[in-house]
């Protein structure tokens, strides 16, 4: 077995506790160092790679109520507001609409909103732009996230920017074809293999993938990088079939 010597900088008093603890289970260090490598590289294998991974797993619609700030001089609801040096300012009317964060509970009018129990965690996650994330849902709607388990709550995300987690890996398959697996769950049920849900093309030709675990439902994007940018969208080519689907938006 080729042996490799490494230096470490150790702080005096953790190794004198790492002295004293292998006495009467090691024979030296170096064993005791061994041992412990080897239960840390099984501990990272099991580890998952990110603990703030998105997940999307539909919950149960349900209806809830809420509180809304109202405008009193245009009506106009608001689901936060800000205060500047004159007060809180409506966005819609430019008017003042109240000067003390004391009087900030009279305009609160409560109302009947949808939400999503999340699966995970149990929250009722309300519809309202509180829990949007900037992004869409495959069927046109505001993406909703739990704010306390990261779950989209009301479908898949098209998402354009990816975590950079690097959870999500994609493997050659035959010739010319690749799949998408989720690293932290290879050893589970379906091996981590993931489902390619949606694909968008950017500005720049990029082709985004937006994926989703078979097992947990992790969900992420992966993206080309082109060698260099493409001058034009004209260097994109759609099969027939394809045009014809979208129409008017290949032009």
């Amino acid at each position: 077995m080729k042996r490799v010597r490494i230096e470490l900088e150790i702080p005096t008093d953790f190794y004198r506790e790492f002295s004293n603890l292998i006495k009467g289970h090691y024979a030296n260090r170096s064993e005791a160092i061994r041992d412990a490598m080897r239960l840390l590289m099984d501990g990272l294998k099991e580890m998952p790679l990110s603990q703030n991974e998105y997940y999307a797993i539909p919950g149960k619609k349900k209806r809830t109520k809420a509180g809304v700030f109202v405008c009193p001089n245009c009506g106009v609801e608001h689901w936060s507001i800000s205060f500047g040096e004159e007060g809180a300012k409506c966005n819609t009317c430019g008017k003042i609409m109240v000067t003390k964060h004391e009087d900030v509970d009279k305009l609160l009018v409560e109302k009947e909103v949808d939400a999503y129990e999340c699966p995970k965690c149990g929250t009722l996650v309300e519809d309202n732009p509180l829990n949007y994330t900037g992004e869409k849902t495959i069927d046109g709607q505001m993406a909703v996230m739990c704010p306390e388990c990261h779950n989209f709550v009301n479908g898949l995300p098209l998402i354009h920017h990816g975590t950079s987690f690097g959870n999500f890996e994609p493997k050659i398959s035959g010739t010319d074809y690749f799949f998408v697996y989720h690293r932290p769950c290879q050893r589970k049920g379906k091996g981590g293999f993931s489902d390619i849900y949606a694909c968008i093309i950017d500005a720049e030709g990029r082709i985004i993938l937006n994926v989703q675990c078979q097992n947990c439902k992790a969900v992420d994007a992966i993206k080309t990088s082109p060698f260099r940018k493409l001058p034009s969208l004209k260097h994109i080519f759609l099969s027939s079939e394809l045009r014809e689907r979208v129409g008017s938006y290949a032009r």
